[in-house]
């Protein structure tokens, strides 16, 4: 009965956690540090079960928000969450197509030079 209740506990702070990560979000979708902390809540959640999608999802949402300014940090904060995607698909869900996928599509949105 302990380990039901624990569960039911560590559901309703990673349902209260998501809230919080996505309410952050819709103020300000080029908050990256809040991208990630959504996206690491999402991998605890899902890691030893292999329910990936919903980690797939944050991380596909969190790369459609492209920073509309030179700023660097920003840049710097997408191109590592671009990197963070990848490394996922190939050593964490070991998906090596959904990791090839990811990089190109990293290549056709993030301007190089």
């Amino acid at each position: 009965k302990q380990t039901g209740e624990r569960q039911g506990i560590e559901l309703v702070v990673h349902s209260k956690r998501r809230l919080l990560y996505q309410d952050e979000l819709n103020k300000n979708p080029l908050n990256y540090d809040a991208w990630f902390d959504l996206i690491r809540l999402e991998e605890r959640q899902a890691y030893g079960s292999n329910a990936w999608e919903r980690v797939r999802d944050a991380y596909d949402r969190a790369v459609d928000n492209v920073p509309v300014t030179n700023v660097k940090r920003l840049w710097r904060r997408y191109v590592y969450l671009w990197i963070k995607y990848a490394n996922f698909e190939e050593l964490v869900a070991q998906d090596i197509a959904r990791a090839r996928n990811v990089y190109e599509r990293a290549l056709k949105t993030i301007p190089h030079q």
